[in-house]
């Protein structure tokens, strides 16, 4: 919880003796306090570029002063703020109005003369009032991430950073490349950076290019004289570009112009149009390297990259990993209809050492595996009458377990695994089909 020294107080009275006095008494009283002479001042102050959480947790005024008073400020408080506490000092001529700036939304007033110990005691329940304002404010946003996403959960420095910097992006008209391995959430940090941007209100159009067919994905990009392309479809909002390294050369030849100059020249003598769009670009591979093999465009990657923000895998947040399966396993329990799993030693002890290269979408995939008992420590659990099993089911058991492990550890990708496996990728079909493993399970999340 926060205490009262991390927790300002801003001070406002014209008459430097009292306020002199009255700053001296709340730093006896171990209060941070910031003061100031007139109200236009402490305006100033508050309006300063600061955010929400770095504001006072309260303020005291008085009602009558030169120019701008107590009055005023209330309201331009409560404009910024209509949760931050506002207490009044008044003189008793005063009290009909501040009787009414109460029912504008005043914390408090406090008729002078006062003893001191009067005003600290409504300031500690305005303190009090403002921390659970706080509080309910981070659980809502909590709330709210935990709706929109997993990946963005987490309370680790770099996922902290994370999202402070995707704030900050947000409403910068700049195009974002987002760099991050498989199941790191490239694609929720995309939607969220739309939402939080000045286009919510428009299109946020996805194009996966890693899945765009050849044949036709110049026309699904571009568009024709009969049907707009998806570029054309993003105009006024969001094109996003995920898996932009598995875009062909032409098509990175084509999309240059686009990023460049924001003109798009469509297909089948379609003349060219301006099109109003911010692009954000998602990639899993390291567009140096690529441009350095020769497969991404130098000046496409350069134009591309005016802001790079990179999503940390999980091995590098692993303060994060028994909060985000918790979480896993409240939803795999509650999906499935199952008992909720207790995170025990053994769990705890294999998430720590295991690197999760799937990152989280493979640990998600973990808590549904251990809600239905697929899974214990990260191994095939050795079940009761195991033993006593003939070899050939021991074995199919064994190969189930290894099956679900590699999907689970690759995101459902079925080339991948049978690289992994050393498998023809007929053979692993027929594998998972026998028994009756369905890869699609190990996709839920696209990210």
């Amino acid at each position: 919880m926060t205490t009262d020294a991390a927790m300002r107080i801003l001070l406002v009275d014209d008459d430097l003796p009292f306020r002199t006095a009255l700053a001296d008494s709340f730093s006896i009283a171990g209060l941070e306090i910031e003061s100031f002479g007139d109200g236009q001042s402490a305006l100033e102050s508050l309006f300063s570029g600061q955010s929400p959480h770095e504001l006072p947790a309260v303020v005291v005024t008085d009602l009558r002063m030169p120019r701008f008073d107590g009055h005023a400020l209330l309201s331009a408080v409560l404009a910024r703020d209509p949760e931050l506490p506002v207490i009044l000092m008044t003189g008793h001529g005063d009290i009909a109005m501040a009787v009414a700036a109460l029912k504008q939304g005043a914390f408090d007033f406090i008729a002078k003369p006062f003893p001191t110990d009067h005003l600290i005691a409504s300031v500690r329940r305005a303190m009090e009032t403002r921390r659970l304002v706080l509080e309910n404010r981070r659980l809502r946003q909590a709330v709210a991430e935990v709706s929109e996403g997993f990946p963005l959960i987490g309370e680790s420095p770099a996922m902290l950073r994370l999202r402070d910097t995707m704030r900050q992006l947000a409403r910068v008209e700049v195009d974002v490349l987002i760099e991050g391995e498989t199941g790191t959430g490239k694609a929720l940090v995309a939607r969220q950076l739309h939402r939080w941007s000045m286009r919510s209100n428009r299109p946020l159009v996805t194009v996966d290019c890693a899945a765009l067919p050849e044949q036709i994905a110049d026309e699904v990009l571009f568009g024709t004289r009969i049907h707009r392309g998806q570029i054309a479809e993003a105009d006024r909002g969001t094109l996003f570009l995920d898996e932009i390294d598995s875009l062909a050369p032409a098509l990175q030849a084509r999309l240059l112009s686009v990023v460049q100059d924001r003109v798009l020249h469509g297909n089948g003598g379609v003349s060219p149009r301006e099109v109003d769009l911010r692009i954000i670009a998602a990639t899993k591979a390291d567009l140096r390297a690529e441009v350095a093999a020769g497969r991404f465009r130098a000046d496409l990657l350069y134009r591309l990259e005016t802001v790079r923000l990179r999503i940390p895998p999980l091995r590098e947040r692993r303060e994060d990993l028994g909060v985000l399966l918790s979480i896993f396993l409240d939803e795999a329990a509650s999906f499935h209809d199952r008992p909720r799993l207790v995170l025990d030693a053994p769990v705890l002890d294999w998430l720590l050492r295991h690197d999760w290269p799937g990152n989280v979408r493979e640990l998600q995939n973990y808590a549904v595996q251990l809600t239905l008992g697929l899974r214990q420590d990260g191994r095939v659990p050795a079940e009761a009458g195991i033993a006593d099993m003939a070899l050939s089911a021991q074995m199919d058991r064994f190969e189930e377990g290894l099956l679900c492990d590699t999907l689970a550890r690759l995101g459902g990708d079925v080339s991948a695994a049978a690289v992994a496996l050393n498998l023809p990728r007929r053979s692993l079909y027929a594998r998972l089909n026998r028994h009756g493993i369905n890869p699609a399970a190990y996709r839920k999340q696209n990210a």
